[in-house]
């Protein structure tokens, strides 16, 4: 009888719920949607399509009492290492995780046969491929949501402090109004009685 390799074992994973346990006993869990010979596919959540490197996985489990297998709908890849599958997202911003659940993301300009590197805004990232545990396309939905939290509250920031520069502006004005109008004509009652003082001393004709 033909023993079986360990990636033949995870052929038999796929559609089925499972924890991947990585070298720093962090555990992830998915469905399993393929399997290659140094990377596996799972679905983590509907938006997560991740790639771990199985040089970086310590164990794999799955529950025992689940007997079928799940039919999810994915676009498979035709890599079948994890060197080539990085070569086919170059181009793309991606999110590469590492032990100790350390993410680091950005758009994927280089590879080579033992690193990679990241651009984001002003900082060059370059992460070795032998510490990837796995890489997904697009970012973080948590980062994401947090970056526009940040963005949002940036933007609130400024519309107050503008509304804030127009209201001072608009009481200076209203001040210097004021005070021309202090300053550039007399009262009304003033007025009258110069005029009124002014005809009494008229000599009569």
């Amino acid at each position: 009888m033909k023993k079986q390799n360990f990636q033949d074992a995870l052929n038999s994973l796929i559609g089925f719920n499972i924890s991947i346990i990585s070298d720093d006993k962090t555990v992830h869990n998915g469905v399993v949607l393929d399997v290659k010979s140094d990377f596996i596919v799972i679905q983590m959540n509907p938006d997560k399509q991740c790639y771990f490197n199985l040089n970086q996985v310590y164990a794999l489990s799955k529950n025992t009492k689940e007997f079928q297998a799940q039919m999810l709908d994915h676009e498979p890849t035709q890599k079948q290492s994890f060197t080539e599958l990085i070569n086919e997202l170059k181009g793309h911003w991606v999110t590469v995780n590492r032990e100790n659940n350390l993410s680091f993301d950005g758009f994927l300009s280089t590879v080579t046969n033992n690193y990679i590197v990241l651009l984001n805004k002003d900082k060059q990232l370059y992460v070795q491929l032998s510490n990837i545990l796995y890489i997904f396309k697009g970012m973080d939905n948590k980062e994401s949501s947090e970056n526009n939290q940040q963005e949002n509250k940036d933007e609130e920031t400024e519309n107050k402090q503008s509304d804030a520069d127009q209201v001072k502006e608009s009481d200076s004005v209203l001040k210097e109004d004021t005070e021309v109008n202090s300053k550039g004509e007399e009262p009304v009652e003033q007025k009258q009685e110069q005029d009124i003082i002014t005809f009494d001393k008229e000599e009569p004709a």
